[in-house]
């Protein structure tokens, strides 16, 4: 199963395999120049984000490093959001009772935040 992150401009693409990945720009084209293979690079920066009914969760994601061009890209798994202190699941519930018409204030008290 592939899963997709954006971060800024970059769209970075991830199998089961590190290896395998790719970093796609605006539009769905690829970003590097080259076409050489990612390979692990330790990991980014530990950060804490929330769920739903849960305290706030560690992740430390893995990152990765083009051969060729030797630049770097941090990969975010799909259930976690560039920037964002909770968990995608959270942004969708938000989402969905903003759009049934409750207040920010209400949809706040509903998850403890």
């Amino acid at each position: 199963m592939l899963n997709g992150t954006r971060y800024g401009d970059r769209r970075v693409t991830v199998g089961e395999d590190v290896s395998r990945a790719t970093v796609m720009g605006p539009a769905g084209l690829p970003l590097r120049g080259c076409s050489d293979a990612l390979q692990r690079w330790g990991y980014g920066r530990r950060r804490h984000v929330r769920s739903i009914g849960a305290a706030a969760i560690g992740v430390r994601p893995r990152r990765v490093r083009c051969r060729g061009c030797e630049t770097t890209d941090v990969l975010l798994p799909a259930a976690l959001q560039p920037r964002r202190a909770d968990v995608t699941e959270v942004i969708g519930t938000i989402l969905a009772r903003k759009a049934a018409g409750t207040g920010y204030r209400r949809i706040a008290a509903a998850l403890s935040r």
